[in-house]
């Protein structure tokens, strides 16, 4: 018979978790990051930086809807809401011409999710709102493409 304390650590055996831990563990007296490529599914664009999604950590272990912020770009905004001072003084006219910009950047974030399978790469830590931090790809055709590139390509950033 199997104790439960053996059974405990199957499990994290067995769902890719101790091998995180490692991981992370080896890279910080290396000094480098882990990479690992987090499938996620059932996305729901927020605006052209945002999406909530499933990540899947492996092993049968999911974190169910989160937000997920990307670090590497910041896209117009799709609605007429920021929280950060500079767009706290802009006019009428700014604010139309940000909100259509952010429309086509969302719009452009969702077709490249349609175009095959979206991979995140995660932070180690969350945003002042608790959202996830990451870097989005999309893999399609063999290849694996960089979200934000393929959107600053497309002049759907700031910077």
């Amino acid at each position: 018979m199997i104790e439960p304390k053996e059974k405990f650590w199957n499990a994290l055996i067995g769902s890719g978790v101790i091998l995180l831990l490692v991981v992370g563990f080896a890279s910080r007296l290396l000094g480098v990051e882990p990479v690992a490529y987090l499938e996620i599914s059932e996305v729901e664009v927020i605006d052209g930086d945002t999406i909530k999604a499933v990540v899947h950590l492996g092993g049968g272990v999911n974190l169910d809807k989160q937000s997920i912020r990307a670090v590497n770009y910041d896209a117009w905004e799709s609605r007429r809401f920021r929280r950060s001072k500079p767009f706290s003084s802009f006019t009428d006219q700014q604010w139309e011409a940000e909100v259509i910009k952010g429309k086509v950047a969302t719009n452009a974030v969702s077709e490249l999710i349609a175009s095959g399978k979206l991979f995140v790469v995660l932070e180690s830590k969350r945003d002042t709102y608790g959202r996830l931090l990451g870097r989005f790809y999309v893999y399609r055709n063999g290849n694996l493409f960089g979200v934000a590139d393929e959107l600053k390509r497309g002049g759907h950033t700031r910077r």
